[in-house]
């Protein structure tokens, strides 16, 4: 039997390594109105970018795209994270945030939610340390829980249409007595004044304008635009379609101009340059093996590569020196994956004393 009722639109918001907990969240949505949409007159509609939104030419700013489409519309926002941060857009430090930022300002409701895991490897060290910062900084200004389960999911959602529900009736009931007049009227004024009324309603129902105070938008990232560092180990990440694709690590006799150009998405292709004398390069190798074993099994014939994510690049620079550097993320803005970011490479790297002066290249 057919029955009216107010659809809410329910964003479920995250980075993409939760991707199994927003399937659980939008089956939790769906099981809550199997349960409860006919008793409270409220049908809850999940959106997620991969499923609801419309083919579109984002120039430059998929993210705002993205809001455009089912961002802004959205009545209530479900957030979750596990160990990644998210990627950086134009107004914030990533696309979650974004969103987020969009419903602070709207004064809209807010569920957010963690489920780290216990080990984190070392390639999401640094997405590890920038959502530790965002929790806490989200800690002295929201509420949030660590993840559990469905159940929770629609026990909460139960709490929030039950207090949007009760807010309603309440607001109804104020401009209810503030526009109809206190002394006796006949049936066709007070169908008058209830008419006045529920306009005044409809008007509350538009989005507040925006007046709370945004936050993550300043969090501290490293300098999007810095070419180098001279530490000897560390994370770099950089845009390489800049500078000519070079980076610096280092400095003085352990000085390294490693340069970087396109490739794809899965690989990048390294070349020498500068105060390079040679890049060796062994096909899986993916962890640093002793020196010894890098002169019998590196090759260094070639002074262009193209490693895979994740394989080990020997840098030998004029000194006779060398570093090694694995990379951890690769951006190509021309994949529908990038999602507007700019191109970028991500990488570990170390440098070390070892002497290559022998090393035939």
């Amino acid at each position: 039997m057919s029955y009216n009722a107010t659809v809410l639109q329910v964003l479920i918001a995250s980075p993409s390594d939760v991707n199994a907990q927003r399937d659980e969240i939008e089956k939790a949505i769906y099981e809550w109105n199997n349960e409860h949409s006919k008793d409270y007159e409220i049908v809850l509609l999940p959106k997620r970018w991969e499923k609801d939104l419309m083919p579109n030419y984002a120039y430059g700013d998929v993210q705002g795209e993205i809001n455009k489409q089912i961002v802004n519309s959205a009545d209530m926002l479900i957030g979750i994270f596990g160990y990644r941060f998210g990627s950086p857009t134009k107004n914030a430090p990533s696309g979650t945030i974004e969103e987020l930022n969009i419903f602070i300002e709207s004064k809209k409701p807010i569920m957010i939610y963690f489920d780290e895991p216990k080990q984190i490897d070392l390639e999401y060290a640094e997405q590890a340390a920038l959502l530790k910062k965002f929790k806490n900084e989200y800690s002295g200004k929201g509420i949030y829980f660590n993840y559990e389960d469905g159940h929770q999911i629609r026990k909460h959602l139960l709490h929030q249409v039950k207090t949007y529900k009760d807010n309603k009736q309440q607001q109804k009931e104020r401009i209810m007595q503030a526009v109809l007049p206190e002394t006796n009227v006949d049936r066709n004024s007070k169908r008058s004044y209830s008419n006045s009324a529920e306009k005044v309603i409809t008007e509350f129902d538009r989005p507040i304008p925006p007046t709370a105070e945004l936050i993550f938008d300043t969090l501290d990232l490293s300098d999007q635009k810095s070419y180098s560092s001279s530490e000897k180990s560390g994370v770099a990440k950089f845009n390489y379609s800049n500078n000519d694709g070079k980076y610096s690590i280092g400095s003085g006799d352990f000085l390294f101009e490693t340069s970087w150009s396109k490739s794809g998405d899965t690989s990048i292709q390294v070349h020498t340059s500068g105060t390079m004398r040679g890049i060796g390069y062994k096909f899986g190798q993916n962890e640093l093996p002793h020196e010894s074993l890098i002169r019998k099994t590196f090759d260094f014939s070639s002074h262009h590569r193209r490693p895979n994510l994740g394989e080990i690049i020997i840098w030998v620079n004029n000194k006779n020196k060398y570093a090694a550097t694995k990379t951890v993320e690769i951006i190509d803005n021309g994949r529908p994956t990038a999602l507007g970011r700019d191109d970028e490479v991500v990488f570990e790297y170390c440098i070390f004393d070892g002497d290559f002066s022998d090393l035939p290249i």
